[in-house]
């Protein structure tokens, strides 16, 4: 899941939500660590328990599993990323409105995808075989070694895109406080060079 959504994520929030690389780094690290606390254990099991509840199996037509996934991330986004943006410092109402709104819209767009990053990483992790049609047989047909190191290497691609993604920024939107805290050059610029006794007694 992360793999997969991260770099997204990233470029949706610094590109389109307007945030600064601080806010959504504290917001990829923070839905990497909930991920793991569990958070990404109930996306998955919830999903396999709406499967079950529509009769949905990994041989049902891909684009019936495509709309299912569609519709299931995109409600799942909506009640988590608001959340997540203001734990992770956003506080402006535009760029967490825009955060979730673009986060679930791509979630509609990109949660077929998303399921099928699941199903791939179950099978190269060799905790559930993947058998949807498009899986090349000759990744499945590989032994645990080479399909962990498949693995690896889609999570260092991923990690790669994202740093990509963030030295893009500009630098005066790399760091939230840049816009809120002036700098020592700043306010010492706003400091008259001498006080108002010294000026009227220079020119009387």
């Amino acid at each position: 899941m992360l793999t997969e959504s991260n770099p997204i994520y990233s470029f949706i929030e610094t590109g389109i939500a307007g945030m600064s690389v601080d806010v959504s780094i504290r917001a990829r690290l923070l839905a990497t660590g909930l991920s793991y606390l569990g958070l990404g254990y109930i996306f998955a099991k919830g999903r396999e328990f709406s499967k079950e509840i529509f009769k949905i199996t990994q041989k049902t037509k891909e684009k019936i599993q495509h709309f299912h996934d569609m519709t299931y991330t995109t409600a799942f986004n909506l009640a988590l990323t608001p959340i997540i943006y203001y734990i992770s410092g956003a506080r402006g109402w535009r760029e967490i409105a825009l955060g979730v709104c673009t986060a679930s819209f791509w979630g509609a767009i990109n949660g077929g995808a998303l399921g099928a990053s699941v199903d791939v990483f179950e099978d190269l992790a060799s905790l559930k075989s993947c058998e949807r049609r498009w899986y090349p047989n000759v990744i499945k047909r590989q032994n645990p070694k080479v399909k962990k190191t498949i693995a690896i290497g889609l999570v260092a691609t991923s990690i790669g895109l994202m740093a990509l993604i963030y030295s893009s920024i500009p630098k005066y939107r790399q760091k939230e406080s840049s816009e809120k805290i002036p700098s020592i050059e700043q306010v010492t610029e706003r400091i008259p060079s001498e006080s108002p006794l010294e000026a009227s007694l220079e020119n009387p």
